[in-house]
């Protein structure tokens, strides 16, 4: 079995371990071309009947599913601008994305802008980010290397390219609709 093999069958137990939900909007983030192979190993696995492991799915978020002596890191010169961020825009930016992705991102370092970036959201969405992650430092989550290099390397491509809020001056960057992992216009 070659490695993408390998690779496409460790994804597609991955994914028959979350919830429907979850794996329908993972895969609807997927081009047709890497979606319709794992599609297929997931119609074969619901076809045998193999149990759903959620130990899989612990594993994959422990280790990103890295393979030994690969490990992910973000992109300096993102990680720097985000690093300097205005909290508003991130905020704005943020707005409609998951609770727990947020949560995510902010336990992928620690941020000068994080208090002031919570303070920008909306009284519930904060509250919901607040709680997520309690939630995800109680269970130890720290983010996987490549978990954590993908949020840092997206939510620092799209804020380059988002509009500033009204009242701050646009960073030079065309306006980028959707959510950054949504794919969805806004």
């Amino acid at each position: 079995m070659s490695t993408a093999d390998h690779g496409r069958r460790q994804a597609a137990l991955t994914l028959h371990a979350m919830t429907a939900a979850d794996r329908r909007w993972l895969l609807s983030q997927l081009e047709a071309a890497q979606r319709a192979p794992l599609e297929t190993l997931l119609a074969e696995l619901a076809e045998l009947g193999i149990p759903a492991d959620p130990a899989l799915l612990q594993q994959a978020l422990r280790d990103g599913g890295t393979p030994a002596g690969v490990h992910g890191a973000p992109d300096a010169d993102a990680e720097r601008a985000l690093r300097q961020a205005d909290p508003a825009r991130l905020a704005q930016l943020l707005q409609h994305e998951p609770d727990r992705l947020v949560a995510r991102l902010l336990l992928a370092a620690d941020w000068p802008w994080q208090a002031d970036m919570l303070a920008h959201c909306d009284v519930r969405q904060r509250q919901r980010v607040v709680a997520s992650l309690h939630q995800l430092r109680l269970n130890g989550a720290a983010p996987a290397p490549r978990l954590r290099a993908a949020l840092i390397d997206t939510v620092s491509r799209r804020l380059a390219a988002a509009p500033a809020p009204a009242g701050m001056a646009p960073a030079g960057a065309a306006r980028a609709g959707g959510h950054w992992f949504r794919g969805a216009s806004t």
